[in-house]
């Protein structure tokens, strides 16, 4: 097949992305509890339960399952942008981005007044480690 065709009609696969999460106010135990299948996934953490899902499902299952608050933080390993994704009972799902507005979540103008990507880690405490690449 030639190039043209292959660039045009070939599918785009999704940019290479992390993921890390915080489930507010609950503990390891409770999490494990709730899903022992992703007891390898869950560490202690300031704000609750820390979440390393390459997936991002652990975070929202866990979330919703345990009727907690959560964000997921994504990063796009490509390009550097990031967003992060926050979820709470009763809530609508709401989005920061600093790249396209994503037309699913509600749009939302920091994480804990935070704009960047290393104060959006700093205020969830989520360790650079998960999710930048050294």
């Amino acid at each position: 097949m030639s190039e043209e065709f292959e660039s045009k009609y070939r599918p785009k696969l999704p940019p290479p992305m992390r993921s890390v999460g915080v489930v507010r106010g609950i503990t390891v135990d409770q999490a494990c509890i709730a899903f022992p299948k992703y007891r390898l996934l869950f560490s202690e953490s300031p704000r609750g339960v820390l979440v390393d899902n390459p997936a991002a499902l652990a975070t929202f299952e866990l979330a919703r399952k345990l009727g907690c608050y959560s964000f997921t933080l994504f990063y796009n390993l490509e390009d550097g942008t990031f967003f992060c994704v926050t979820r709470g009972p009763g809530k609508l799902d709401a989005c920061f981005t600093t790249g396209k507005a994503m037309p699913t979540y509600q749009p939302i103008s920091s994480i804990l007044g935070e704009t960047t990507m290393e104060g959006v880690m700093r205020v969830l405490s989520i360790p650079r480690r998960l999710l930048l690449p050294e």
